[in-house]
């Protein structure tokens, strides 16, 4: 009986290192994944830290000059309020802002047009004014209604 009371004993005690062994490591793991998260945000270790971010830099056409590239111009039809403004992105990047009633735009292929508006107080009408010979995706004369949110154009194709 004393013999199995001492089997209990040591059975409980590893049990208790066992429980406290698991909770520090627990502790530890959680505490390195916020730091190693932090640290993804802090600018010379994310570079070090993320591989991908190796990979970022320059654009794809630079390194490939098969990509074909063109020029497409846009057109506002309206008269806009001095307050009103359209950006144009391009693959979810602010590209630029209209100035005047249209811009040109120098696209590659593959490349996702968009239009965000902000402080228009009804609808703005766009028009796809001018496209290269090559594009084939947009068509030409093709009108979109912008307002206060994110429009789709399109995504350009060459022939």
């Amino acid at each position: 009986m004393r013999a199995r009371k001492e089997e209990n004993t040591k059975y409980n005690m590893f049990m208790n290192f066992l429980q406290v062994f698991i909770k520090r490591l627990c502790f530890i793991l959680i505490v390195v994944l916020i730091i190693s998260q932090i640290l993804f945000t802090v600018e010379p270790f994310n570079y070090l830290l993320n591989k991908s971010y190796k990979l970022e830099g320059k654009s794809v056409s630079y390194m490939n000059p098969a990509i074909k590239t063109g020029d497409m111009e846009l057109t506002i039809q309206d008269d806009l309020e001095y307050t009103s403004e359209i950006q144009v992105l391009i693959n979810g990047e602010v590209n630029s802002k209209f100035h005047k009633n249209s811009m040109v735009l120098s696209v590659k292929e593959g490349d996702i047009i968009e239009v965000q508006g902000k402080n228009i107080q009804n609808f703005a009408t766009l028009k796809i004014t001018r496209l290269s010979d090559s594009i084939i995706l947009p068509k030409v004369n093709k009108t979109f209604i912008i307002s206060n949110s994110i429009e789709f154009i399109s995504k350009i194709k060459f022939k």
